[in-house]
Protein backbone atom coordinates (compact mmCIF):
# COMPACT_ATOMS: atom_id res chain seq x y z
CA UNK A 1 0.00 0.00 0.00
CA UNK A 2 1.45 3.57 -0.88
CA UNK A 3 2.54 6.19 1.88
CA UNK A 4 2.75 8.84 -0.19
CA UNK A 5 1.30 9.59 -3.40
CA UNK A 6 2.73 12.33 -6.07
CA UNK A 7 -0.45 12.58 -8.59
CA UNK A 8 0.86 14.94 -11.74
CA UNK A 9 1.95 17.73 -9.43
CA UNK A 10 3.07 20.62 -11.68
CA UNK A 11 4.71 23.90 -10.12
CA UNK A 12 4.67 27.27 -12.22
CA UNK A 13 6.19 30.16 -11.11
CA UNK A 14 4.97 33.50 -12.86
CA UNK A 15 2.57 31.63 -14.76
CA UNK A 16 1.24 33.52 -18.12
CA UNK A 17 4.25 36.23 -18.00
CA UNK A 18 7.12 36.79 -19.95
CA UNK A 19 9.23 35.37 -17.23
CA UNK A 20 7.02 32.26 -16.74
CA UNK A 21 9.21 29.24 -15.48
CA UNK A 22 8.26 25.43 -15.54
CA UNK A 23 10.27 24.15 -12.50
CA UNK A 24 8.08 20.90 -12.14
CA UNK A 25 6.00 19.00 -15.25
CA UNK A 26 3.76 16.70 -14.76
CA UNK A 27 5.07 14.75 -11.91
CA UNK A 28 3.36 11.43 -10.52
CA UNK A 29 4.86 8.87 -8.30
CA UNK A 30 4.24 6.93 -5.08
CA UNK A 31 6.32 5.75 -1.90
CA UNK A 32 5.67 2.73 0.12
CA UNK A 33 6.05 2.77 4.18
CA UNK A 34 8.90 2.39 5.64
CA UNK A 35 11.01 2.71 2.35
CA UNK A 36 14.44 4.25 1.34
CA UNK A 37 13.65 6.59 -1.66
CA UNK A 38 16.69 9.12 -3.32
CA UNK A 39 15.07 11.70 -5.75
CA UNK A 40 18.35 12.69 -7.51
CA UNK A 41 19.07 15.17 -10.44
CA UNK A 42 20.92 17.84 -11.33
CA UNK A 43 20.93 21.30 -10.60
CA UNK A 44 17.69 22.82 -11.76
CA UNK A 45 16.21 19.45 -12.32
CA UNK A 46 12.98 20.43 -10.14
CA UNK A 47 14.29 18.92 -6.89
CA UNK A 48 14.11 21.47 -4.53
CA UNK A 49 10.90 22.63 -5.93
CA UNK A 50 9.56 18.73 -5.59
CA UNK A 51 11.18 18.69 -2.06
CA UNK A 52 8.72 21.94 -1.14
CA UNK A 53 5.63 20.43 -2.46
CA UNK A 54 5.81 17.18 -0.19
CA UNK A 55 6.90 19.23 2.79
CA UNK A 56 4.37 21.57 2.74
CA UNK A 57 6.44 24.66 2.22
CA UNK A 58 5.05 25.39 -1.28
CA UNK A 59 1.91 24.68 -3.10
CA UNK A 60 1.50 22.88 -6.71
CA UNK A 61 0.06 24.94 -8.97
CA UNK A 62 -1.71 21.43 -10.54
CA UNK A 63 -1.79 18.28 -9.37
CA UNK A 64 -2.40 16.78 -5.70
CA UNK A 65 0.17 15.47 -2.90
CA UNK A 66 -2.12 12.41 -0.88
CA UNK A 67 -0.34 11.34 2.68
CA UNK A 68 -2.26 8.46 3.89
CA UNK A 69 -5.79 9.27 3.38
CA UNK A 70 -4.99 13.32 3.08
CA UNK A 71 -4.48 15.28 0.30
CA UNK A 72 -2.30 17.64 1.18
CA UNK A 73 -2.49 20.13 -1.69
CA UNK A 74 -5.96 20.97 -0.35
CA UNK A 75 -4.71 22.19 3.59
CA UNK A 76 -5.03 25.54 4.17
CA UNK A 77 -2.23 27.65 5.75
CA UNK A 78 -3.07 26.53 9.80
CA UNK A 79 -3.22 22.81 8.38
CA UNK A 80 0.06 22.72 6.41
CA UNK A 81 1.73 24.21 9.27
CA UNK A 82 0.43 21.16 11.24
CA UNK A 83 1.31 19.20 8.53
CA UNK A 84 4.91 20.69 8.96
CA UNK A 85 5.33 20.56 12.71
CA UNK A 86 3.80 17.01 13.00
CA UNK A 87 4.17 14.74 9.74
CA UNK A 88 7.16 16.01 8.83
CA UNK A 89 10.49 15.65 10.09
CA UNK A 90 13.28 18.03 8.00
CA UNK A 91 16.93 17.04 7.33
CA UNK A 92 18.96 19.41 5.96
CA UNK A 93 22.59 19.95 4.69
CA UNK A 94 23.38 22.75 7.08
CA UNK A 95 22.08 21.49 10.56
CA UNK A 96 21.08 24.98 11.92
CA UNK A 97 21.38 23.82 15.33
CA UNK A 98 20.69 26.55 18.55
CA UNK A 99 24.86 26.64 19.29
CA UNK A 100 24.53 27.61 23.07
CA UNK A 101 22.43 24.71 23.73
CA UNK A 102 23.67 20.92 24.12
CA UNK A 103 22.39 17.86 21.85
CA UNK A 104 20.42 16.67 23.91
CA UNK A 105 18.52 20.29 24.71
CA UNK A 106 18.47 20.64 20.97
CA UNK A 107 16.82 17.73 20.65
CA UNK A 108 14.39 17.84 23.43
CA UNK A 109 13.51 21.53 21.91
CA UNK A 110 12.12 19.75 19.07
CA UNK A 111 9.90 17.38 20.84
CA UNK A 112 8.42 20.50 22.83
CA UNK A 113 6.57 21.00 19.56
CA UNK A 114 5.47 17.43 18.78
CA UNK A 115 1.66 15.90 20.75
CA UNK A 116 3.50 12.56 20.31
CA UNK A 117 7.18 12.72 20.59
CA UNK A 118 9.67 10.21 21.49
CA UNK A 119 12.06 10.59 24.22
CA UNK A 120 14.85 12.79 23.31
CA UNK A 121 17.41 10.36 25.52
CA UNK A 122 16.71 7.15 23.65
CA UNK A 123 16.54 8.75 20.17
CA UNK A 124 20.40 9.90 20.78
CA UNK A 125 21.54 6.81 21.50
CA UNK A 126 19.48 5.68 18.48
CA UNK A 127 22.00 7.85 16.48
CA UNK A 128 24.65 6.37 18.00
CA UNK A 129 25.34 9.84 20.07
CA UNK A 130 24.20 8.77 23.89
CA UNK A 131 27.44 9.86 24.89
CA UNK A 132 27.89 12.74 23.74
CA UNK A 133 24.73 14.23 24.45
CA UNK A 134 25.57 16.87 26.83
CA UNK A 135 28.28 18.50 24.35
CA UNK A 136 27.79 21.77 22.46
CA UNK A 137 27.71 22.04 18.88
CA UNK A 138 31.25 23.77 18.77
CA UNK A 139 32.23 20.57 20.27
CA UNK A 140 30.81 17.76 17.79
CA UNK A 141 32.30 17.06 14.58
CA UNK A 142 30.06 17.31 11.58
CA UNK A 143 29.04 13.98 11.68
CA UNK A 144 27.98 14.10 14.79
CA UNK A 145 26.11 17.63 14.71
CA UNK A 146 24.53 15.77 11.20
CA UNK A 147 22.95 12.71 13.74
CA UNK A 148 22.03 15.35 16.30
CA UNK A 149 19.83 16.81 13.29
CA UNK A 150 18.88 13.62 12.53
CA UNK A 151 17.73 12.64 15.90
CA UNK A 152 15.65 16.66 16.07
CA UNK A 153 14.02 15.32 12.94
CA UNK A 154 12.80 11.62 14.61
CA UNK A 155 12.08 12.71 18.13
CA UNK A 156 8.79 14.56 16.68
CA UNK A 157 7.82 11.21 15.43
CA UNK A 158 6.68 12.30 12.10
CA UNK A 159 5.32 9.98 9.11
CA UNK A 160 8.36 10.56 7.14
CA UNK A 161 11.72 12.28 6.84
CA UNK A 162 12.80 14.56 4.39
CA UNK A 163 16.33 15.02 3.88
CA UNK A 164 18.00 17.45 1.15
CA UNK A 165 21.35 16.96 0.81
CA UNK A 166 22.08 15.82 4.06
CA UNK A 167 25.54 14.71 3.18
CA UNK A 168 26.46 17.73 0.95
CA UNK A 169 28.52 19.11 3.98
CA UNK A 170 30.46 16.37 5.05
CA UNK A 171 33.69 14.43 3.78
CA UNK A 172 32.51 11.58 1.40
CA UNK A 173 33.07 8.39 4.41
CA UNK A 174 31.27 10.46 7.06
CA UNK A 175 28.55 11.12 4.22
CA UNK A 176 28.00 7.08 3.72
CA UNK A 177 27.52 6.71 7.68
CA UNK A 178 24.99 9.19 7.23
CA UNK A 179 23.48 6.99 4.62
CA UNK A 180 23.90 4.61 6.48
CA UNK A 181 22.32 5.67 9.41
CA UNK A 182 19.08 6.98 7.31
CA UNK A 183 18.66 3.28 5.65
CA UNK A 184 18.37 2.00 9.39
CA UNK A 185 16.23 4.32 10.40
CA UNK A 186 13.63 3.79 7.45
CA UNK A 187 13.93 -0.48 7.83
CA UNK A 188 14.23 -0.53 11.43
CA UNK A 189 11.94 2.29 12.33
CA UNK A 190 9.71 1.89 9.89
CA UNK A 191 9.84 5.62 8.54
CA UNK A 192 10.02 6.50 4.85
CA UNK A 193 13.16 8.57 4.18
CA UNK A 194 13.43 10.52 0.97
CA UNK A 195 16.90 11.99 0.30
CA UNK A 196 17.14 14.60 -2.26
CA UNK A 197 20.52 15.13 -3.51
CA UNK A 198 22.30 15.34 -7.07
CA UNK A 199 24.95 12.65 -5.44
CA UNK A 200 24.75 9.50 -7.50
CA UNK A 201 26.11 7.50 -4.95
CA UNK A 202 23.40 8.00 -3.08
CA UNK A 203 21.17 6.87 -5.54
CA UNK A 204 23.00 3.45 -6.01
CA UNK A 205 22.12 2.66 -2.26
CA UNK A 206 18.27 3.59 -3.14
CA UNK A 207 15.77 0.83 -2.59
CA UNK A 208 13.04 3.44 -5.02
CA UNK A 209 15.00 5.72 -7.07
CA UNK A 210 13.73 8.59 -8.81
CA UNK A 211 15.54 10.55 -11.03
CA UNK A 212 14.27 14.17 -12.59
CA UNK A 213 15.70 16.23 -15.25
CA UNK A 214 14.37 19.41 -16.19
CA UNK A 215 11.35 19.26 -13.83
CA UNK A 216 9.95 16.31 -15.81
CA UNK A 217 10.03 12.39 -14.35
CA UNK A 218 12.58 10.89 -16.09
CA UNK A 219 13.24 7.48 -13.96
CA UNK A 220 11.04 6.07 -11.72
CA UNK A 221 12.22 2.60 -10.81
CA UNK A 222 12.43 -0.44 -7.81
CA UNK A 223 16.14 -1.65 -7.72
CA UNK A 224 16.52 -5.27 -6.55
CA UNK A 225 20.23 -5.31 -5.44
CA UNK A 226 20.65 -2.03 -3.64
CA UNK A 227 24.38 -1.55 -2.71
CA UNK A 228 25.34 -1.46 1.24
CA UNK A 229 27.04 2.22 1.35
CA UNK A 230 29.41 0.46 3.37
CA UNK A 231 29.97 -1.64 -0.43
CA UNK A 232 30.52 2.13 -2.02
CA UNK A 233 33.86 3.89 -2.46
CA UNK A 234 32.59 7.01 -1.46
Amino acid sequence: MSFLVADHLSKIYNAHQENETIALKDVSFSLKEGSFTVILGASGAGKSTLLNILGGMDSATSGHLYVGDKDVTSFNEKELAMYRREEVGYVFQFYNLMEKLTALENVALASSISKNPRDPKEVLELVSLAHRMHHFPSNLSGGEQQRVAIARAIVKNPEFLLCDEPTGALDSKTGGQIVSLLLSIAHEEKKTVVVVTHNSLIGECAEHLIRLRDGELEEDIYQEHPKKPEDISW
